[in-house]
C-alpha cells in the first residue's frame, strides 16, 4: 500500500498503488506541456528533480529518482504492448471499460501463439490515452488492421504482471473476475457453462451508489436487499453498461465488497493500523507490516 517492502535478498519495491500511478503520469504530461522532456522520450534532469520532489511530498514518501525512472520504464512497456495488440486483426479499445476487447475466439487463437498476453484480456487502463500523449503519438485506439501478430516481449510481459501488483495479504484489485455459474452475458462463451464477470472501478462506483440509493430507500431489512430492489439495481446496471447480466451477476459481487470490508474492517481493529483518508488506503509503519505478514503466510 504505498510502502517499501523488503524480500529475503533485502531489495526494496515499491508497490505501486492506483493513484501513486495517476499522480505519477499527471506529473509527468505537466512536465511535457513545459517543454522538460527531449524528443527520444527521454526528460531532462530537471524534470526529473521535480517529479521525484513533487512525489514524495504528495505520498511523505523519501524515494530516490530511480523509483520514479523504473515506473516509467514500466509504464512504457505496458503502453508498447497494449499498442501492439491494437494493432492485430480483431482487437478493439472499448472506452467505457477502459480494456483491450476482441471475441472470444480471437483471443483464444491469440493467446495459443502468445500466452503471456493472456494478463491483456482482464486488465483495466484507465490512463492509455494519456500514456499515448506521454510515450507515443496518441493514435495506437484503432480497429483492427490486417498486421500479423507479435510476440510480446519480455519487458511487455514483465509490464503486465507489475502493474497489476498489490498489497501484500490484503489485495484489493482495482479489477476482479467474479464466476458465477450458468448466467450468459455478454462476456459469455456459450461453449462453457461458467461467466466471468471482470468488475472495473466504474463498475464498482456505480454498483455501490445503487446500493446506497437503496437503502435510503428503505428497501434492506436486516442487512439483506429486498428482491424490488435488486430488480431495480440489475436493470439501472445493465442500462448504464449496456449489459444483460443477470441479477447473480450484482449478487456475487456485493458477497465480494463485504469480503472486502471485512478484511479492511478486521485489520483496523489491529495494534498499529490506521486509515489514510486522503490516500484511501490503510497504513502502518514498516515492522508492523512485516509482523502481520509474517503471520499471514504461516497461516
Amino acid at each position: 500500500m504505498g510502502i517499501r517492502a523488503k524480500s529475503n535478498f533485502d531489495r526494496s519495491r515499491t508497490i505501486w498503488t492506483p493513484e501513486m500511478d495517476r499522480y505519477f503520469i499527471d506529473l509527468m504530461l505537466e512536465q511535457l506541456n513545459k517543454g522538460n522532456r527531449f524528443d527520444d522520450h527521454v526528460f531532462s534532469k530537471t524534470a526529473w528533480m521535480n517529479m521525484n520532489s513533487s512525489f514524495n511530498e504528495r505520498f511523505k514518501f523519501e524515494y530516490e529518482m530511480d523509483v520514479l525512472k523504473n515506473r516509467h520504464k514500466t509504464l512504457r512497456n505496458l503502453y508498447k504492448a497494449v499498442k501492439n495488440l491494437l494493432n492485430q486483426k480483431g482487437f478493439n479499445w472499448d472506452s467505457t471499460r477502459q480494456m483491450v476487447i476482441a471475441e472470444n475466439k480471437i483471443w483464444d487463437e491469440y493467446i495459443k501463439v502468445n500466452p503471456d498476453v493472456r494478463p491483456y484480456r482482464v486488465k483495466t487502463i484507465p490512463y492509455y490515452d494519456d500514456l499515448g500523449i506521454i510515450y507515443g503519438d496518441n493514435s495506437a485506439r484503432k480497429k483492427g488492421s490486417s498486421a500479423q501478430p507479435e510476440c510480446a516481449n519480455k519487458g511487455t510481459v514483465e509490464a503486465v504482471h507489475e502493474i497489476v501488483v498489490v498489497d501484500d495479504c490484503i489485495s484489493l484489485r482495482q479489477e476482479v473476475e467474479d464466476t458465477t455459474e450458468t448466467t450468459l452475458n455478454a462476456t459469455t462463451n456459450p461453449l462453457y457453462s461458467r461467466t466471468r464477470t471482470y468488475w472495473q472501478p466504474p463498475m464498482d462506483r456505480f454498483f455501490i451508489d445503487l446500493m446506497l440509493e437503496q437503502l435510503q430507500n428503505g428497501n434492506q431489512i436486516d442487512g439483506v436487499f429486498c428482491k424490488e430492489a435488486w430488480k431495480e439495481m440489475i436493470a439501472s446496471f445493465n442500462a448504464k453498461f449496456g449489459f444483460n447480466y443477470d441479477v447473480d451477476i450484482l449478487k456475487n459481487r456485493y458477497k465480494t465488497l463485504r469480503r472486502q470490508y471485512n478484511v479492511i474492517k478486521n485489520l483496523l481493529q489491529l495494534d498499529g493500523f490506521t486509515w489514510d483518508d486522503d490516500r484511501q488506503m490503510v497504513i502502518a509503519d514498516d515492522s508492523v507490516w512485516q509482523d502481520y505478514i509474517k503471520v499471514c503466510i504461516y497461516m
